[in-house]
């Protein structure tokens, strides 16, 4: 059953790789009863499923980020936060809204502390485009990431970037946005380009 599902496998990829399109395998987790891979295409986001987001709730003036699991009722969700990248795709795009249980298609707001420090992101993720809806990029989101090259931050308005987000980032050579940036001054340190100064 197994070397058939692979034969499968191998000839959808063969076939959808003729059509030109980008492909690649996802494969269960260990213990998982299922012997299927879940085959993405370039015409869907295939970034999107590796993202893991928590609630943006407000609490007084604040927004607190909750764990997803955490959250005793669904109104009070704002918005949610990017808190981890856990995937092996090289161009990314955030998405711009997200849904939990009855909180439907409400903004992705932020990008949380460390958000794609896991060593796959650091070692794959070459290119990243963030929506308008995202208004905040917190400490240390994107440090250390050796092979991102491009990040495009789309829409207006203003855009908070925290302490070393992009530190060490030795490729990033294109720092596309039109909102107006709001960062610290270590945001961009030993990087190629800083756009805060120009």
């Amino acid at each position: 059953m197994k070397k058939n599902i692979a034969l499968i496998l191998i000839l959808v990829v063969l076939l959808v790789g003729a059509a030109g399109l980008t492909t690649y395998a996802v494969w269960p987790t260990e213990g998982s009863s299922s012997d299927s891979a879940d085959i993405i295409s370039d015409n869907q986001n295939s970034a999107e499923k590796y993202f893991v987001f928590k609630a943006l709730v407000n609490s007084g003036s604040d927004e607190m980020a909750l764990p997803l699991d955490e959250v005793e009722n669904v109104n009070l969700i704002i918005g949610f936060a990017v808190s981890e990248y856990n995937g092996a795709v090289d161009n990314i795009t955030i998405p711009s809204t997200f849904s939990y249980k009855t909180a439907l298609n409400l903004p992705v707001k932020a990008i949380l502390n460390t958000a794609f420090s896991l060593q796959s992101a650091k070692e794959i993720v070459t290119e990243v485009f963030i929506p308008s809806s995202v208004d905040r990029i917190d400490s240390a989101a994107f440090m250390n990431m050796r092979e991102l090259r491009q990040v495009t931050i789309q829409g207006s308005g203003t855009i908070n970037i925290g302490d070393y987000a992009f530190m060490n980032c030795s490729k990033l050579y294109a720092f596309n946005c039109s909102k107006t940036i709001i960062a610290s001054p270590s945001a961009f340190a030993n990087c190629p380009i800083n756009p805060i100064l120009g």
